[in-house]
Order: C-alpha cells, then sequence, then structure tokens
C-alpha cells in the first residue's frame, strides 16, 4: 500500500510539464529523487542545425529512485526514453518517461 506522502507527490507531479517545475517538488529534504539512464545500445545521431531534425537511433531507460521520508520507491520495471525527433521535444519526452516511471512506482521494502 503506498503512503499518503507518495500519493500526494504523485498527484502534484502527474500536473507538471516542465524540469523547472519539477525541480520546485523536490525543496523538501525528506524528498529526494535521483534518475538513473543507462543504454546498452550504440548511439547514432545528427543534427541538421539549419533544420533543426535530430536523426538517428538512441534508447536510454530512465530508472528512478525516490526517497520520501526516508522510504525508498522504485518502478518495478524500466521505462525507455526514446529519442524524439528534434530537440525541442526532448524535455517533454524525457518528462513522459519520468511520469510513466514514477506512477508505476512502489514501496521497496527492506
Amino acid at each position: 500500500m503506498l503512503n499518503q506522502a507518495y500519493n500526494v507527490l504523485r498527484h502534484k507531479f502527474s500536473e507538471k510539464q516542465t524540469i523547472s517545475e519539477i525541480n520546485s517538488l523536490f525543496s523538501d529534504p525528506k524528498v529526494d529523487l535521483t534518475i538513473h539512464f543507462e543504454s546498452n545500445l550504440p548511439i547514432s545521431l545528427a543534427w541538421d542545425v539549419a533544420s533543426n531534425s535530430l536523426t538517428g537511433s538512441c534508447k536510454i531507460t530512465v530508472f528512478p529512485k525516490l526517497v520520501i521520508n526516508g522510504e525508498l520507491y522504485e518502478a518495478p520495471f524500466r521505462h525507455d526514453l526514446v529519442m524524439p525527433p528534434s530537440f525541442d521535444d526532448l524535455e517533454s519526452a524525457f518528462i513522459k518517461s519520468l511520469k510513466e516511471s514514477l506512477m508505476s512506482a512502489q514501496r521497496v521494502w527492506s
């Protein structure tokens, strides 16, 4: 069963759309978020500056670890961040992957 502090944070987090807005949730020293990024695939990207197009392939795994009042929450499975077609979409793609991961987080029992 999820505790009340996690439910409140989860609700507030679901409303955030930018990294700056997400940062505002972690001003409380009792709440900490660490995000691990992993990729076992080769990264192959090309950026055409004139058209601001990003092509290639890259898949990064997002694996956040959330601590609230000393209790660890992790997602039961990993979520992939697939690189979007432009840098403009990178922040929203990252936030979407992070939200998916945190919405499925469960308390890790010691």
